[in-house]
């Protein structure tokens, strides 16, 4: 079985940029389409303790909501044919994009589509680029679609 994962970080930004590409390749030799999002785990300390965001019982209702939200995309950035090849992925974690990175090696994807804002000077320093770790860690071809 040959699989695509299309990983979509959900703002309005990359979510238009990745329906203009999609429209253009064609997907039609994949058997299965996974649109993936990864959700950030955020830790914060005070005083007394140390707290997540969100904390853990909200995970599956956060999962349940970006799951809405990709079908949504798939159902606008996929050409009908492919629409019942595609499912929706949803991680909640420290690190997203290794997460991301081992669902693709456990679900042996053989190409995985990306898209980058290309952060460049101050922003880059406060959050590593995924499309960087991805060109170092995926386990497949990767496409990396700019804007």
């Amino acid at each position: 079985m040959k699989k695509v994962m299309i990983c979509v970080d959900l703002t309005d930004e990359s979510v238009n940029l990745m329906k203009k590409r999609l429209a253009e390749l064609d997907l039609s030799s994949f058997d299965r389409i996974v649109i993936a999002h990864g959700f950030e785990l955020k830790v914060f300390a005070d005083n007394f303790h140390f707290a997540t965001y969100p904390q853990q019982d909200h995970y599956e209702e956060i999962q349940e909501e970006v799951k809405k939200t990709l079908s949504d995309f798939i159902g606008k950035a996929l050409p009908e044919s492919l629409q019942s090849k595609a499912v929706p992925y949803c991680v909640i974690s420290m690190s997203p994009k290794e997460s991301l990175a081992e669902y693709a090696t456990e679900e042996k994807v053989d190409r995985m589509i990306i898209g980058t804002r290309g952060k460049k000077g101050v922003a880059s320093l406060f959050s590593s680029s995924f499309a960087e770790f991805m060109v170092r860690h995926a386990p497949c071809e990767l496409m990396i679609i700019r804007e």
